[in-house]
């Protein structure tokens, strides 16, 4: 019973942390597109490295609990997130 409440837990919190890089992603891609006057292409693109960069800092801290981020897992998880950023580039 604890195992399951505790990978509970953590799909709640991998939840929290999605909705929070939407959140980053749509408030940067409109501060940069409506804000700043960059074309949508590459406002597309800023905004969601810096979602993915803030997902990995809050997954690694908030919902897996590591110590200290790690540039290897950053890099691996950036690399990862890449197919996501190129979809969602050619799609806008």
């Amino acid at each position: 019973m604890l195992r399951q409440r505790a990978k509970l837990g953590r799909a709640v919190r991998f939840c929290l942390v999605g909705g929070t890089g939407t959140a980053i992603n749509t408030t940067v891609l409109y501060a940069l597109a409506r804000g700043l006057g960059l074309p949508l292409p590459v406002s597309s693109a800023m905004a969601v490295e810096l979602a993915v960069l803030s997902n990995y800092l809050l997954n690694d801290r908030f919902t897996f609990a590591a110590r200290r981020p790690s540039f290897r897992r950053l890099a691996k998880f950036n690399i990862t997130s890449l197919a996501g950023l190129g979809a969602n580039v050619a799609i806008v």
